[in-house]
Formats: C-alpha cells, sequence, structure tokens
C-alpha cells in the first residue's frame, strides 16, 4: 500500500493565501489601505482567517470611509468559522457597541472557550455575565 499524496493543490492555496496576508499586512503598514484591502479580499477567498479578521476591523473602523458594520460581522463570522478567537472577540465589541448584550456576552465566551487570553480576562471581570468559561 503507498501513501497518500499530500495535497498540493491545498498546500499552494494556503501559501498563496499567507502571501496575499503578508502583503496585505505591509501595504496596510504603509498606509495603503485600499490596496491592502484588496490584499485582504484575495487571502480571505482563500480561506486565510487572519485575513477575514483584518477585513472585519477595516470595515468596523470605518478607516475606508464609513464604517460598515454588516460587512465587519460577515467577516469576523468567516473568521469564526475558520476556528479565529480573535474574532469572536471582535465580533463580541462589535455587538457590545450596537448594544446587543446577547450578542456579546455569545461571542464573547465563545472566543474565551478557545482560548483568547483577553476574552477570559473580560469575563472573569464582568461578575454580571454569569457565564462559565472553564
Amino acid at each position: 500500500m503507498t501513501k497518500p499524496e499530500p495535497n498540493s493543490t491545498s498546500d499552494a492555496k494556503i501559501k498563496l493565501a499567507r502571501q496575499y496576508l503578508e502583503m496585505g499586512c505591509d501595504s496596510y503598514e504603509k498606509g495603503y489601505t485600499e490596496k491592502a484591502l484588496s490584499e485582504f479580499l484575495t487571502a480571505g477567498r482563500l480561506g486565510n482567517r487572519e485575513a477575514q479578521l483584518n477585513l472585519g476591523n477595516m470595515f468596523s473602523s470605518g478607516e475606508l470611509g464609513t464604517a460598515d458594520i454588516k460587512k465587519a460581522i460577515y467577516h469576523y463570522k468567516k473568521s469564526i468559522r475558520q476556528g479565529s478567537p480573535e474574532a469572536s472577540a471582535a465580533l463580541a465589541i462589535t455587538y457590545k457597541m450596537l448594544g446587543k448584550r446577547r450578542g456579546y456576552l455569545h461571542w464573547m465566551r465563545h472566543a474565551a472557550q478557545l482560548g483568547d487570553e483577553d476574552a477570559i480576562e473580560e469575563m472573569r471581570s464582568n461578575s454580571d455575565t454569569e457565564l462559565d468559561i472553564v
């Protein structure tokens, strides 16, 4: 019996997504937000959760013009589906800013359960949340 070949298509896709993420971060640091947006969108379409989180942050902050909370939530959720605790915490904060306590508690708990240290601390400091974050 022979060993199965590694999925080279999948590996190439992951590497390409990482390259676009790194280019996006470089563009962002240089102040080229539109270019960063394009590169993060490409990395996000290739399944990179960090790029999806960055997109959520960019849309949430309004640094592309006007804040687009609907797009921010969309990208945060894409990143969460990839397992990002940071995106769960960011989505929780977004819901808190919108005055949606249930959404805030749900996603902050989720981030804490995934091991996000800031979310764990947030839940511990909020004694009125009645959450078990073991």
